[in-house]
This record gives C-alpha cells, sequence and structure tokens, in this order.
C-alpha cells in the first residue's frame, strides 16, 4: 500500500502542477484579450474624436454658406440684379485681356529694340576699330573727333 500512495502522491502533484499550469495559461489568456480590447477602445476613440472634429468643421461651413445665402438672398431683396454683376464682371475680363496683349506688345517692341542696341553696339566696336586702325595708320581723317559711346 506504500507504493499504491506514492504513486498517487505523485500523479497528484503531477495534477496539482499541471491544473497551476492551465490557470496560469488561462490568466495569460485573458489578460492578452484585455489588451486587445483596450487597444480597440483606445482606437475607437480616437476615430469619435475625429469624426466629432469632422462634425465641427462642416456645422461651420454649414453655419458660414447659410450666412452667405442670406446675405445673396439680401441682395437679390435690394434688386442687385446677377446681370448687371456679371455683366461688370466680363468687363473686367476683357479689360485685363486687353491689358494683357498691350503688355504681350510692348514686350515684343522691348525685345526689338533691345536686338536694334545690340546691333548698333557692335557697328559701333566696329567702327571704333576701322578708326583705332586709321590712327595708327595715320590716315587723316576729318570726323577723327568723333568719339562713339554707345558702349
Amino acid at each position: 500500500m506504500g507504493a499504491d500512495i506514492s504513486a498517487q502522491d505523485r500523479s497528484y502533484r503531477r495534477g496539482l502542477v499541471l491544473g497551476f499550469t492551465l490557470a496560469e495559461i488561462m490568466v495569460l489568456i485573458i489578460f492578452a484579450l484585455l489588451l486587445a480590447l483596450s487597444w480597440q477602445l483606445v482606437a475607437k476613440d480616437k476615430e469619435n474624436d475625429r469624426l466629432s472634429q469632422i462634425i465641427t468643421e462642416q456645422e461651420v461651413a454649414v453655419a458660414k454658406l447659410t450666412e452667405r445665402t442670406r446675405t445673396l438672398e439680401e441682395r437679390v431683396a435690394r434688386g442687385d440684379d446677377f446681370d448687371d454683376l456679371f455683366r461688370e464682371l466680363e468687363q473686367a475680363k476683357e479689360q485685363q485681356a486687353a491689358q494683357e496683349q498691350a503688355v504681350a506688345a510692348l514686350r515684343e517692341k522691348l525685345e526689338a529694340h533691345e536686338k536694334e542696341i545690340k546691333v548698333l553696339k557692335e557697328r559701333a566696336t566696329v567702327a571704333e576699330k576701322f578708326m583705332e586702325m586709321a590712327r595708327e595708320a595715320r590716315v587723316p581723317n576729318q570726323h577723327d573727333r568723333i568719339h562713339f559711346d554707345f558702349m
């Protein structure tokens, strides 16, 4: 019987250890599930905050649009004519287009003048070289006093 009691004692201890191990595993599983649940709750809270902020922004936009609508209704009630405003806008656009064309024409003229100035400077340089060559050759010239200051 002594062997039977020690075998029972050994199996009792094994069962006890196995029971504690299973209990620890269950505690860890429950802990992991609680962590996952809390993570999900935090994510939902962040999403709720973001949606609340969007709702607030949308409410502000609706208030601005309501104010704009009220202003436009007042203008219509006062007799501000949309056609007049549209006509003014079209006139402003036409004036802008005319100004842009004038600017483009002036830029073209400026470029043409710059090209002419460049050609004149080149001619003046050549003339100066000829004058210098004539001076070096001691050719008498009635226009010796002329000096080209185009550069």
